[in-house]
């Protein structure tokens, strides 16, 4: 999934020890796979998202009631995954057996990534977008900040970020890439292009 550079991915591991607490009821800022890998896993998940594409500084967890929350039972057993749009109020408590399951974080490409890129290119090349709020006058800041583009523009960097998530999600910290054999490795490369 990291490959395609749409998403951003991390991956958590939870072995929970039989009749191990649960989490207490959360919302993550990025979707959710969970995959059970070992016993079995009671989840509690909201039926919709609560919060529309929350913020990574998002943290509701402290004003979620438990007894406000509508939620449905979800069992999953070896084998089994769950997915959870970026938003949806869940917790998971193990069996009376040990469990251990795997999280993939994902976070998808967003409009303000691309801002940022657009905003970043414009900082590296007017140097008045470098200057600090007394120094450069608000008319100049807002005609340099219209030069981030139109739709066609925000399309061809949400792109162009992509690309740069693939390739970065591709090679290892010497600059490596790898693959199972050559086919593999000119389909991955030339998919980063």
């Amino acid at each position: 999934m990291a490959a395609t550079g749409y998403f951003e991915t991390h991956v958590n591991a939870f072995l929970t020890p039989a009749g191990g607490q649960s989490t207490p009821y959360h919302i993550d800022h990025h979707d959710v796979l969970a995959v059970q890998i070992h016993g079995s896993k009671t989840w509690e998940v909201e039926a919709q998202p609560s919060v529309a594409n929350p913020h990574v500084t998002f943290a509701p967890d402290v004003d979620l009631d438990p007894a406000s929350i509508d939620a449905n039972e979800i069992t999953l057993s070896e084998g089994d995954a769950l997915f959870l749009p970026r938003g949806t109020v869940h917790r998971a408590a193990a069996s009376e057996d040990s469990s251990f399951h795997l999280v993939f974080g994902l976070k998808s490409l967003t409009w303000a990534d691309v801002v940022h890129l657009a905003v970043t290119q414009l900082t590296e090349r007017e140097v008045a977008m470098r200057g600090d709020i007394a120094s450069v006058s608000v008319d100049n800041s807002a005609s340099l900040i219209r030069q981030l583009g139109d739709a066609a523009r925000m399309r061809e960097l949400a792109s162009q970020v992509m690309k740069t998530r693939a390739h970065s999600q591709l090679m290892n910290q010497y600059g490596q890439v790898f693959a199972k054999d050559i086919g593999s490795l000119l389909t991955r490369l030339q998919n980063t292009k």
